[in-house]
């Protein structure tokens, strides 16, 4: 089986994207970048260009791990969704959450409603978080234990 390319698979995701009638601008965001609150997700908006190489790395150690990798819609503005990058554990854990060899397409359902925060915002709504073991759990499930 031939190695799908980042490139391919992000026009893939846009495809299934588009087909669940979700936006097709792509933002990728990690666990740091995202405090959810019921069906709300306020994003930090990092620079896309940091975001977009690192889930460029995420896709390529996944990819040769031999494990597959998930790309997920999380949240979604009018215009954008943000996404991640998924590398699975071990083979465990790609067979846990359904993985292929190669690449699996998810989009949250409902997707959460995304807002793009302000810095005094993004500070209030991270403290909060810390006391919030529901969103912890959930940053854990969805972007990995962090060590």
């Amino acid at each position: 089986m031939t190695r799908p390319s980042f490139d391919a698979a992000l026009a893939g995701f846009r495809r299934f994207a588009k087909s669940r009638n979700a936006p097709t601008s792509l933002a990728f965001i990690e666990a740091d970048d995202i405090v959810v609150t019921g069906d709300y997700a306020t994003i930090r908006r990092p620079p896309p260009h940091v975001r977009l190489r690192q889930a460029e790395e995420v896709f390529d150690a996944a990819m040769d791990s031999g494990l597959g990798v998930m790309i997920t819609g999380l949240a979604a503005s009018r215009t954008e969704l943000f996404c991640s990058v998924y590398r699975p554990a071990n083979r465990e854990d790609a067979i846990s959450r359904l993985i292929p060899d190669d690449v699996k397409y998810v989009l949250r359902s409902p997707l959460f409603v995304a807002h793009v925060a302000g810095p005094l915002l993004w500070w209030l709504l991270r403290r909060r978080e810390r006391t919030d073991a529901w969103a912890r759990e959930w940053k854990k499930d969805t972007f990995g234990d962090p060590g």
